[in-house]
């Protein structure tokens, strides 16, 4: 049976949520603002199959970049978001508001990272 498929039986198992934010909010963009998959149900390809239908979503919505939030001791998140294609944001950036937010609330340190989404125009 297909991953697509199989992800109705799993809705208990995955929390995914995507969130466009408005161009006069200092995070404005295309946001992967969370994605969990319980215990149980992690190394089956879930987490992937959801990141690479973010990236597909944002593309076909005219993104440039997704951008997204990690604690910095999610060894196993940084490593997935790398391999699609994630780099982390520089820690005074842009996002540092977003990024002192989210360790005030959490005391834990948490870094942004992005990926680029548009496609590059082919050559004339």
């Amino acid at each position: 049976m297909a991953l697509s498929a199989q992800l109705g039986a799993l809705q208990p198992a995955v929390v995914h949520l995507v969130h466009v934010a408005d161009q006069n909010d200092v995070c404005h963009g295309f946001w992967l603002n969370a994605l969990r998959v319980k215990p149980a149900f992690r190394r089956m390809g879930i987490g992937t199959w959801l990141c690479r239908q973010t990236l597909d979503m944002a593309r076909r919505m005219g993104a440039d970049t997704v951008l997204l939030t990690v604690r910095e001791d999610n060894a196993s998140a940084i490593a997935l978001y790398e391999r699609l294609g994630f780099s982390t944001l520089p820690s005074d950036g842009a996002l540092a508001p977003e990024l002192q937010r989210l360790e005030a609330i959490e005391k834990r340190p948490y870094r942004a990272m992005e990926c680029p989404v548009r496609r590059p125009e082919p050559s004339p």
